[in-house]
């Protein structure tokens, strides 16, 4: 199995990279490819496409930190999102996650949240930029690349997920906490990335835990 892994910062990559080559285990199924894609819709979309044009790919796995939109996420809360959408000239499209991994729903990750993330052009640091996103959809939580992924993987006919973790709660803005919470989320996303390789890459879902 080919899988790409794509987070926007180097930050978030980096230490799930270095996690991956230590699970032997994973390595011997699949060949990992890490890609930095930069921040935002346009850098997302430049630095993907070679991949899709020069090789075959069996799964894209969109790594990184997403912002709460509703109150029922938490910083540090692991967010599996079953929808993906994005404000593109007044109309919200949307992509179900099990149109691009048909087995999506048996996961299992007791854990885990779930439920919609939308991609904004724009970064959404403040509360005002909250505000105006939650009255235009039912989003739970903000990013700045999924959808690109998400509609790149549609098209192509390759296999699609992402996996967030909250750098911020729905009331509160970005900046001032940002690169403290990233420090504490380089521990927490690269086992969380191993287990749900780990379920992906064999075909029987099993309850996995994040600890």
């Amino acid at each position: 199995m080919n899988v790409v892994i794509a987070a926007a910062l180097k930050d978030e990559l980096e230490p799930v990279r270095t996690c991956l080559d230590s699970e032997t285990r994973l390595c011997g199924q699949a060949n990992f490819v890490f890609v930095h894609t930069g921040i935002g819709i346009k850098s997302t979309r430049s630095r993907m496409m070679p991949f899709f044009n020069d090789q075959k790919i069996d799964l894209v796995l969109n790594i990184g930190t997403a912002g709460a939109l509703k109150e029922t996420l938490f910083v540090y809360d692991f967010f599996l999102p079953a929808r993906y959408q994005q404000l593109h000239d007044g109309h919200l499209e949307t992509i179900a996650s099990r149109e691009l991994f048909p087995v999506f729903e048996e996961f299992t990750f007791p854990d885990w949240k779930t439920g919609t993330l939308i991609t904004s052009e724009h970064a959404v640091v403040d509360n005002l930029r909250k505000t105006s996103l939650r009255s235009v959809t039912e989003a739970e939580a903000v990013d700045m690349e999924a959808f690109a992924l998400a509609d790149l993987c549609r098209k192509n006919a390759v296999s699609f997920l992402s996996l967030k973790v909250i750098s911020d709660t729905a009331d509160k803005q970005t900046n001032p906490t940002f690169k403290a919470v990233l420090n504490r989320i380089q521990i927490l996303l690269p086992p969380a990335v191993a287990a749900l390789l780990t379920v992906v890459i064999n075909p029987k879902p099993v309850p996995i835990a994040h600890g």
